[in-house]
């Protein structure tokens, strides 16, 4: 029998005596006979929809089933007779303190039992408890952990610590206090528990309090907070030492709440340090903060608003922005800031707020927004017309913890980039509590910021994130770190790269060296470490920081060379080994550059073996010798590759552009002629022109370093081969030769050529089937010369000949195509060009076609998937086209006859696949009725919360405007923005050529008019 210690035993054996004499000695034991209740209640005042629980020394928890507290901060649990309780704790995590309306959520405080002397119903967990319980596990007695937080706190010791904090104001005052500090210290280091930092000062017996109203600044100092948080508390206290009743206290703290909430609103919107700073010295600022929290909790309701998460943020900005207070003026100035006082305190939006977090558009009226971009993007985004709002809303039906997840990191990353970054920060920390979600949520804000141009305020939440990350893998230790642990490392190390700290970087690719050297058998994860410090190493060479960028090189070679066999061969280590070539070329170290192309060849030396004829990094390689003068070793490496293969023609136009390169334009069109190096004359084309913008040839290289003349030469080399080219495939003669070619020219300012090099290609292809693609290709081509009328005349020509025969002018050469696919990538390609072009209605004429002919290519009825899912994608692609063009309901019409195509799938898995393609395009067409009516149609539960899932991400993911990042919601489909991201300069905004909408919901009212400026009145 497991022995039962302490006051527990004797607490039980009460129990069980009272509860057999109740029995009247039966031998039979009663249901409750087996059970007995701890209980007690959980404050800072009373903390209310806390999770409570027990917890032994480990931190294990003791009992399957845990309980929320009710509206007093109270709870019982239920334990089995017979536990052994020396050593637990009360758990107690998140919450909202009903008196001051505080969140907790993501808070945890805890109880000892020891503490309450084996009297387990009368429990109290508060700040004070949490903190002796801290510094018991610092080996810490009871009475010497009482002594050290009396003396902290400035308490004498008839402070009973343990009791009910809402009963004595002094301890209320304190753990009020205590709560600050706390979410102070949290919101400074996310990953940590704030009260372990906190008992560690206490043990430090530096008190707290300088005087009765004022905190000790080097005690904040070393809980590393900053000197705003320091501020912020010492200003608490001061504030708190005034309070003459508990209720005092509690309403103290929510008007500071309030005002230090309005403070952070108005240093966001000024967007001006300096203004700022003068302004937060004024005394008749800080009057009008104070007055301002008291008067908006007086509207939204003190028993109603829930401070800490991301309603209070909405309420504050709605306030400052909606009611004017965005100007330091303003708050400068006693008299008109009452004024605004007087709106403030009969708002009813500030109640719904408060009570919902969102504003109904469609009930409410509302001030008219008039061309104030801060009201527009604050009132949308706290207006249930938000996308992210409509995602939130639609998520709760979801009860699936990864797709939850999910969806919220969609949400973190997009109301960050949408420069919501303090309810973003409010989210991570209230709705996220394991480790690594958590760490993917800072990582995702991080990434938003550097995505915004905001790469210094992307450092904080990338330390939260990097430190999360590192307690996740030192919690399972280096030896089973997973490819995701490195990955999220090497994600986060890019993202340091791109923010600028490269230090941090390679701190983190420190770490991934560790677990490399701790899992030495696995080549993928040196593979990621290489690929990792490549990053950086770029990132150093692209600002000219050679120095630093050198040791850096040392390591890919280091670990290339302890790069293990992967599936049995060493392509991995000869493929890491080339990219460390190209680094020391851009060193210019060709002695190291040789040094590496020496171990990649002893690797190769086996005749026959894999290593031997794995040539793809060996064409890369010939390109770092040639590129540090090594000019022997490259021309016989590329010898040393198979005649005819790919791969040599590759490493010859390498070798052929870096001759051109260095003035040696013989040898470099000797390689042109060399029908062994380069066979085909398209790959002679692309040698003497480029392959696409990532690989520039002989011509393209020339040009972008000035050298015109030679350029030349090359162009009219090329032309020439055009001239005489015959092909099956006339189109790469046309669209990747005289198209390309006349590109070129006109880059050199040479515009008579390039429309020759056209009129040219339009002469080569008469009645070829190709003609139609060729001529759309041509059509571009003047397009891009700003000679529109010609693009558009022979865009037309085009579709009349494909009109009259679209099988014969087929699109490409895929074999195996029936007659009626051939005809909608005719029609495709042609849509594309007129879109390009700019002309609607011929978007609209060949899309209609292109629909038509994408319908014809599934017969209904019969079981072929591949011809079913291909009409359907065609005809989404269809909708999407006409959206653009502005035809909605001919873009409706093309994703009906989608769906339809996808019930004729016969694998329910392809089916489910192309359901949610559908409802993202209907989401797209801004149609997310008909979206959700086909999610909530699906049979099964997991289903449907894919396609939920899928909706939810595309409301997050809308942009009415992809092209640009100054705006992104067009809520009426006019082309014109209903706001601007505040964080676009006037430059690009004014670049973006977009110009903000004066009626945002399109129902003729304008905005400076309209008192529901997104709701359509005419409904």
């Amino acid at each position: 029998m497991k022995r039962i210690k302490g006051f527990a035993f004797l607490c039980i054996l009460a129990f069980l005596t009272v509860s057999l004499t109740g029995c009247g000695g039966d031998s039979s034991t009663p249901e409750s006979a087996k059970f007995f209740l701890i209980s007690g209640v959980v404050e800072d005042g009373p903390i209310e929809n806390a999770r409570v629980s027990l917890r032994d020394k480990e931190n294990k928890s003791l009992v399957e089933s845990s309980t929320l507290t009710d509206s007093n901060g109270d709870f019982s649990l239920q334990v089995p007779v017979g536990m052994d309780l020396v050593g637990v704790s009360v758990v107690a995590v998140g919450g909202i303190d009903r008196a001051t309306r505080i969140d907790f959520t993501g808070m945890e405080m805890r109880s000892p039992l020891a503490l309450f002397k084996g009297d387990v119903t009368k429990i109290v967990v508060s700040p004070l408890t949490t903190l002796i319980a801290e510094l018991q596990d610092q080996n810490i007695s009871f009475e010497n952990a009482e002594s050290l937080l009396r003396n902290w706190l400035t308490l004498s010791p008839e402070f009973n610590l343990v009791a009910e904090p809402h009963t004595n104001l002094d301890l209320l005052r304190r753990t009020l206090l205590l709560t600050q500090i706390a979410r102070e210290v949290k919101s400074r280091t996310p990953t940590a528990n704030p009260f372990v930092a906190i008992a560690e000062n206490v043990a430090k017996q530096v008190p707290l309090f300088a005087t009765q109203t004022t905190c000790n600044i080097d005690t904040l100092k070393a809980l590393n907070l900053t000197p705003d948080a320091q501020t912020r508390i010492s200003e608490m206290q001061a504030l708190l030492s005034e309070a003459l009743t508990i209720e005092d206290a509690a309403a103290i703290l929510k008007q500071k709440e309030l005002m230090d909430l309005f403070s952070a609103s108005v240093k966001i919107i000024l967007n001006d340090d300096g203004v700022f700073a003068e302004l937060k010295n004024n005394p008749i600022y800080k009057e009008n903060l104070e007055l301002l929290a008291k008067v908006t909790l007086n509207a939204a309701g003190s028993d109603v608003i829930i401070l800490g998460g991301p309603i209070s943020q909405r309420i504050t900005r709605y306030v400052v922005v909606i009611h004017q207070l965005h100007t330091s003026v303003i708050w400068a100035d006693s008299a008109n800031f009452e004024k605004k006082l007087a709106a403030i305190e009969t708002d009813p939006l500030i109640t719904e707020l408060a009570r919902n977090g969102f504003l109904n558009t469609e009930d409410r009226l509302f001030a008219p927004l008039g061309d104030d971009n801060w009201k527009r993007h604050t009132y949308y985004f706290i207006s249930n017309h938000s996308h992210y709002f409509q995602a939130e809303q639609l998520i709760k039906q979801v009860f699936d913890d990864a797709i939850n997840d999910a969806v919220q990191l969609k949400i973190i990353e997009g109301k960050a980039t949408d420069d919501l970054i303090d309810e973003t920060r409010a989210i991570i920390a209230d709705q996220i509590i394991q480790s690594e979600p958590k760490a993917n949520a800072y990582r995702a804000l991080a990434n938003a910021l550097i995505k915004s141009h905001r790469p210094q305020e992307a450092l904080e939440f990338l330390e939260f994130a990097r430190d999360l990350y590192r307690k996740v893998i030192a919690t399972k230790g280096e030896a089973s770190a997973s490819a995701t642990d490195v990955a999220n490392l090497l994600t986060t190390a890019s993202l340091y790269r791109k923010a600028g700290d490269l230090l941090n970087a390679e701190s983190l690719l420190g770490d991934i060296a560790a677990i490399a050297q701790a899992l030495a058998s696995d080549a993928i994860i040196y593979g990621k470490l290489i690929t990792g410090i490549k990053n950086v190493a770029d990132a150093y060479i692209a600002d000219g920081d050679l120095e630093a960028a050198t040791p850096l090189i040392e390591k890919m070679d280091h670990y290339s060379g302890l790069t293990p066999p992967y599936l049995g061969t060493y392509k991995l280590r000869i493929f890491n080994w080339s990219e460390t070539a190209k680094r020391y070329a851009d060193l210019g170290n060709g002695t190291k550059v040789v040094e590496v192309f020496y171990k990649i060849q002893e690797l190769r030396k086996v005749e026959g073996s894999v290593e031997a004829t794995y040539w793809g990094p060996v064409v890369s390689l010939v390109e770092s010798l040639y590129r540090v003068g090594a000019r022997g070793e490259a021309l016989d490496l590329a010898d040393t590759i198979p005649g005819g293969t790919t791969d040599q023609s590759k490493a010859f136009k390498l070798v052929a552009t870096y001759e051109a390169l260095q003035g040696f334009m013989d040898t470099a069109f000797s390689i042109v002629d060399n029908s062994s190096y380069v066979p085909k004359d398209e790959d002679r084309i692309d040698l003497l022109t480029y392959f696409n913008s990532s690989r520039p040839y002989i011509g393209q290289v020339l040009i972008n370093n000035g050298r015109f003349n030679e350029a030349r030469q090359a162009l009219e080399k090329a032309k020439d081969i055009l001239d005489g080219m015959t092909l099956s495939n006339n189109l790469d003669r046309i669209s990747n030769g005289y198209v390309r070619v006349a590109e070129l020219y006109a880059q050199m300012a040479d515009v008579d050529k390039a429309k020759e090099l056209l009129q040219s290609a339009q002469k080569a292809i008469a009645d070829d089937p190709y003609v139609v693609t060729a001529l759309a290709d041509i059509a571009l081509g003047y397009h891009n010369h700003e000679e529109t009328v010609t693009a558009l005349t022979l865009l037309d020509d085009a579709k009349r000949l494909a009109d009259a025969d679209p099988a014969h002018y087929r699109a490409n050469v895929t074999p195996g195509l029936g007659a009626e696919e051939y005809a909608a990538q005719l029609y495709e390609k042609l849509v594309k060009s007129y879109e390009e072009v700019g002309d609607n209605l011929g978007v609209r004429s060949t899309a209609l076609s292109f629909q038509s002919w994408a319908q014809q290519i599934h017969t209904a009825g019969t079981v072929n998937d591949a011809l079913a899912v291909k009409e359907c994608d065609y005809l989404l692609r269809a909708a999407l086209y006409l959206d653009r063009a502005g035809y909605h309901s001919d873009a409706l019409n093309a994703v009906t006859a989608a769906q339809e195509s996808s019930r004729q799938i016969a694998v329910v898995a392809t089916q489910l696949k192309k359901f949610l393609n559908i409802i993202t395009t209907y989401a797209v067409v801004h149609e997310y009725e008909k979206a959700l009516a086909l999610a909530l149609s699906l049979e099964f539960t997991s289903e449907r919360n894919q396609a939920i899932q899928t909706l939810a991400n595309a409301y997050i993911d809308r942009d009415d405007f992809p092209d640009t990042w100054v705006a992104s919601i067009d809520s009426d489909g006019d082309g014109m923005p209903d706001f601007f991201n505040p964080l676009a300069s006037t430059e690009e905004i004014a670049a973006s050529g977009l110009i903000m909408d004066d009626d945002s919901d399109g129902d003729g009212i304008l905005d400076s008019q309209d008192f529901r400026p997104l709701f359509d009145d005419r409904l």
